[in-house]
């Protein structure tokens, strides 16, 4: 049996794998700093916007208005979009934000949502990369498995 192709498989799968799984600890560490000086605000939905972009269905996500420790009032939009909604116009919802940058605040917990989805595709790429090379090898040593 011609050994490129699995072999070849293997490469490019445990190569995405990996990548992705780098690129989630690396990430996961820069907003392990972002949240550590960032500060904790009470906010409430004002607004329900809704994102049309990229596919059939609409995703609605929440506009916060927040005041932060400086006095200052904020809107942000939410990143996290959903169908249907996590939220409704008046729910409480608490704010992470940093201090020299409060515009830029997101609905706390929502920080590590995409790192997670990161990893959990960058993991099966691992694993399935590894499973077809291991294979190869054993195929070299052992011959043919039944």
């Amino acid at each position: 049996m011609n050994i490129l192709a699995p072999l070849l498989f293997s490469l490019i799968f445990g190569a995405v794998g990996g990548f992705m799984c780098r690129a989630a600890i690396v990430l996961l560490r820069k907003e392990r700093e972002k949240l550590a000086i960032s500060k904790k605000a009470e906010g409430v939905v004002i607004a329900m916007k809704e994102d049309h972009s990229d596919s059939d269905t609409v995703f609605r996500y929440p506009v916060v208005k927040f005041t932060a420790v400086s006095g200052t009032e904020f809107e942000i939009h939410a990143s996290v979009r959903t169908e249907p909604p996590r939220h409704k116009v008046g729910d409480r919802v608490t704010i992470a934000y940093d201090p020299a940058d409060p515009g830029s605040g997101d609905i706390a917990g929502t920080e590590t949502l995409g790192l997670i989805l990161l990893l959990l595709l960058g993991i099966p790429f691992l694993l399935a990369g590894i499973g077809v090379l291991s294979k190869c090898v054993l195929m070299q040593a052992c011959g043919p498995v039944q």
